[in-house]
């Protein structure tokens, strides 16, 4: 089989193992767990006051709960997945820039940008009203919704919290 033409990645077909799927969420944060943390995952783990065999020792519930509340891999965990579960068009390497910007601007902003399609993968996921931003994809409202900011800076939830 030719390989897939330069920037796309076919997107999911009915052949997905339905086990997989289910257990979908757990490979998500296993993924991020060993890509976005890795070897720093000791060091931070110091830092919190814990031990890699205390952190590991809590079970892989625990670990996954940890691992997905920290907000920017929350949203990512949830646009992946939600991009996955669309399986409606095929992946584009643009597809995962988009949700690497994403995963650190919804958590952190009050205003977001983007195109259609990461507009609804985010709505559909619930994280822009769980980090109390407001995600748009028409630029001409700008103006308008940047008069409707709250003064000061927006209240934002903490690892700790």
């Amino acid at each position: 089989m030719p390989p897939p033409p330069t920037g796309a990645y076919p997107g999911p077909t009915a052949t997905v193992d339905p086990a997989m799927k289910r257990r979908l969420d757990d490979i998500l944060v296993a993924r991020e767990l060993y890509h976005e943390i890795g070897t720093e995952l000791p060091r931070l783990l110091v830092t919190a006051g814990f031990s890699l065999d205390s952190f590991f020792f809590r079970g892989r519930e625990w670990v996954s709960d940890f691992i997905s509340g920290l907000p920017s891999i929350s949203v990512h965990l949830a646009l992946r997945d939600q991009t996955i579960r669309a399986g409606n068009r095929d992946w584009k390497l643009n597809d995962l820039r988009d949700i690497g910007h994403l995963s650190v601007a919804v958590p952190y902003c009050d205003l977001v940008f983007t195109d259609a399609d990461a507009e609804n993968a985010i709505a559909r996921s619930g994280v822009a009203d769980e980090y109390k931003s407001r995600v748009h994809r028409d630029l001409t409202l700008l103006p308008d919704l940047l008069t409707l900011a709250p003064s000061g800076q927006a209240e934002r939830r903490t690892l700790f919290e």
